[in-house]
């Protein structure tokens, strides 16, 4: 029973985990405004969660580089599903070319899943239209089913995901507004047709964030929407995070160290298992 049931619920993960944002192992400030990252270039996953927003990073970086650099680390603390992460997302100080990468892991039991992303990203604005951006990524999945489970339980254990977005950004007089839009598994390895995501930020002057997808909007596998909100409490070095994933409670903080390191922390209660996530992020 014991391992029918790791069958169960392996199969489970990976079919969430090939089809939706959560096989996509983000830092915990992602997590903790409700997976929310069609729109949102703020992280060192921002090549994985939407590649068009490489050029539109956020950061200052280091006095004088060419470049602003991200990266980060995670792992959980508590989960059903041991996961960790490093990621990177860079781009040019002129904000026409960014590119990025990554390693994460999944287990499970007798069970695990690896995964590694490339994604690149260019500002196309004087071929279109201002403040335009266009991505591709790509993120590879190798399963190992271990002794207990056969292979043919769970199909190919190795395939290769390739996605293409948008993203562009509108200066309003009150706050700064970004839409994306990302075109998922575009060579179809998973067998579930092309699924489209779309996604919309709002920042305040109050440097409040509020942001929002709308996952797999066709319905191919299953349409789902997030909803999150981070805000950098003034004067104060310390960031609140919170949202809902697909009607899931998502909670997070994070504290800001000599101006350049943030510590975070999130937490999520999943359908599937309740979640704490820690992360450590450098701008430079």
């Amino acid at each position: 029973m014991k391992t029918l049931g790791s069958i169960v619920m392996l199969v489970a993960l990976l079919g969430l985990f090939a089809t939706m944002a959560c096989a996509e192992f983000h830092d915990a400030s992602v997590i903790g405004r409700g997976l929310t990252r069609i729109a949102v270039p703020r992280g060192a996953s921002t090549y994985l969660g939407n590649p068009a927003g490489l050029p539109k990073l956020v950061g200052d970086g280091l006095p004088l580089s060419p470049w602003i650099n991200r990266a980060s680390a995670s792992t959980t603390l508590e989960s059903e599903v041991d996961r960790y992460s490093v990621h990177y997302s860079g781009r040019t100080r002129t904000g026409t070319f960014g590119c990025g990468g990554g390693l994460w892991h999944a287990e499970f039991d007798h069970s695990d899943a690896d995964y590694f992303g490339l994604g690149v990203g260019a500002d196309i604005s004087r071929w279109l239209c201002p403040n335009l951006s266009i991505g591709l990524n790509l993120v590879n999945q190798s399963t190992d089913e271990g002794d207990e489970i056969s292979p043919d339980q769970l199909g190919d254990d190795d395939q290769t995901m390739f996605n293409i977005g948008l993203m562009k950004q509108f200066e309003l007089p009150a706050n700064t507004c970004t839409v994306g839009l990302l075109a998922r598994d575009i060579t179809d390895e998973f067998d579930n047709g092309v699924m489209f995501d779309v996604g919309a930020a709002v920042e305040m002057p109050t440097g409040l964030l509020v942001a929002a997808d709308l996952n797999d909007v066709t319905d191919e596998v299953d349409t789902t929407f997030n909803i999150g909100a981070e805000w950098p409490i003034p004067m104060t070095d310390f960031t609140v995070r919170a949202g809902l994933a697909d009607g899931d409670l998502t909670v997070g903080a994070g504290y800001t160290v000599l101006g350049s390191w943030e510590l975070s922390a999130a937490w999520a209660d999943y359908d599937w298992d309740e979640e704490t996530v820690v992360s450590v992020t450098g701008v430079f």
